[in-house]
């Protein structure tokens, strides 16, 4: 609710159709959405967690474009990364059980 989205709607739109690619439930939670949401201008936390989180959801976004290029196929977005399948499983894990 105090995020202004400087993007507008496209911008929020955006961060609603990742947060539904990576739920697996047919509800959104707080979990699913990028942690920059939950960040208060006035009380930033160390630049070393918000650097974490930054990248946490960089990768994430990065992971979700790929698949979608691919069609799912886990296999041709890890190539497409330039990882192998493995890491790619392993992370998607991360990124589920994360949620």
């Amino acid at each position: 609710m105090r995020y202004s989205y400087p993007g507008n709607i496209r911008e929020l739109e955006n961060i609603i159709e990742r947060a539904i690619s990576f739920s697996n439930s047919p509800i959104l939670l707080p979990p699913d959405l990028p942690s920059y949401l939950f960040t208060d201008p006035l009380t930033q936390g160390s630049p070393k967690t918000e650097i974490k989180a930054g990248l946490a959801d960089l990768e994430k976004e990065l992971i979700w474009s790929a698949l979608q290029r691919s069609g799912g196929n886990v296999s041709k977005a890890a190539a497409a990364l330039g990882i192998y399948r493995q890491q790619l499983q392993r992370k998607l894990k991360k990124i589920n059980s994360n949620i």
